[in-house]
């Protein structure tokens, strides 16, 4: 039988045993906070970019990362603009330019939290090519229907004489349009003697507003501007110290200035090599300049859009016109319009048709060029 001092001695190691193998709540690693990290792609961007923020970074000690949440609060105002989420990726478009400090909270699933920021710049709208410039020399032509086919109001022939100018290589882009309606922060005229008319039409093909912001329809930049109107166009020309040309200029540049060749259409006797129009583009606009250029390298004069220039239109025809720089009549309904399209034949592709319509009207077909 064991005596009492061995029962004890057996107890007390059981007992030392039995603590030992016991845990002890204080021992027992704590839950930390978890690590907010980002980046943003990219930093530095303007008010068309989509700005992608990667919070496929942050970590945590007790859980995964696909198990940590996040929001966003984009313009550091105080306030989140996202729910808690597993997504780590994001993307977000500003509308104005600054440069913006972006907030992350990323939380565990203990209830812990933790932050980040980073910050990035947004510039102005800036997608838009420069206009190119051509240097027309001045000279003297015949103006009008010279090739006996054509409407009473391209008649009678005439000799013009012009001083030299500059006009666009190209007709004016959506992406030009489009920077120009967001540094005017306006699509109707703001003063002078044309405040309040509109410019311009939202177009599927043309350009787009969407939070604020003008853009070009999407895969359709440098597609000629569509949907504008005279005054559009004017003020366009007006606001970047450009002007529209004038009817004679127009015509002029179409016959291929001091080198022309004397060609029916602008830059050739061959419709499909120069213009596009209905025979050949589907009935819509197409990239500019991809046709053939004229003899002085002007592109889409004949066809793609119809184009406005400065004069008032008369169906009286040339009456009366200075044979030096002639400005059009006085005044008038309609505005000259040039160059045919690519919803009609080629009657109207020829370098001396006439067109014309309301200043307040607007279509898929007509667009403009600038003067200088």
């Amino acid at each position: 039988m064991m005596s009492s001092a061995k029962w004890s001695l057996v107890l007390f190691i059981l007992g030392c045993f039995f603590q030992g193998c016991s845990k002890n709540p204080n021992d027992e690693p704590k839950n930390s906070a978890p690590i907010a990290s980002f980046f943003a792609t990219p930093e530095i961007g303007d008010t068309s970019t989509d700005f992608q923020f990667d919070a496929s970074g942050c970590s945590d000690t007790q859980d995964p990362v696909s198990a940590l949440q996040v929001r966003w609060d984009w313009e550091n105002d105080g306030g989140w603009d996202t729910d808690f989420a597993a997504d780590k990726i994001v993307t977000h478009r500003y509308n104005v330019a600054d440069t913006w400090t972006v907030n992350l909270e990323v939380k565990d699933s203990g209830g812990l939290t933790g932050s980040a920021t980073r910050q990035v710049t947004v510039n102005n709208y800036a997608g838009a090519i420069e206009l190119q410039w051509v240097a027309i020399a001045g000279g003297t032509f015949d103006m009008g229907d010279t090739f006996g086919d054509g409407q009473g109001w391209e008649l009678p022939v005439h000799e013009v004489a012009l001083d030299s100018f500059q006009i666009s290589k190209y007709e004016v882009t959506n992406a030009q349009y489009a920077k120009f309606l967001n540094e005017y922060g306006s699509d109707q005229v703001k003063a002078g003697e044309f405040a309040g008319e509109t410019m311009i039409f939202e177009y599927s093909r043309g350009v787009e507003k969407s939070d604020e912001t003008w853009r070009p329809a999407p895969g359709y930049d440098n597609y000629p501007v569509i949907f504008v109107t005279w005054y559009g166009a004017f003020e366009f020309c007006s606001f970047y110290g450009f002007r529209l040309p004038t009817e004679a200029e127009w015509e002029y540049v179409a016959r291929g200035g001091s080198m022309s060749n004397g060609y029916k259409y602008s830059g050739g006797d061959n419709p499909d090599a120069v213009a596009w129009y209905d025979a050949n583009s589907d009935k819509q606009t197409h990239h500019v300049g991809t046709k053939a250029a004229n003899e002085v390298q002007v592109y889409d004069m004949s066809g793609n859009v119809w184009e406005w220039c400065r004069d008032w239109f008369s169906n009286a025809g040339y009456i009366s016109w200075p044979p030096s720089n002639p400005q059009g009549p006085e005044f008038g309904n309609f505005r000259v319009l040039r160059g045919g399209s690519n919803q009609i034949d080629e009657k109207f592709l020829r370098v001396c048709c006439r067109g014309s319509n309301y200043p307040t009207y607007f279509h898929n077909t007509f667009g403009f060029r600038c003067a200088r």
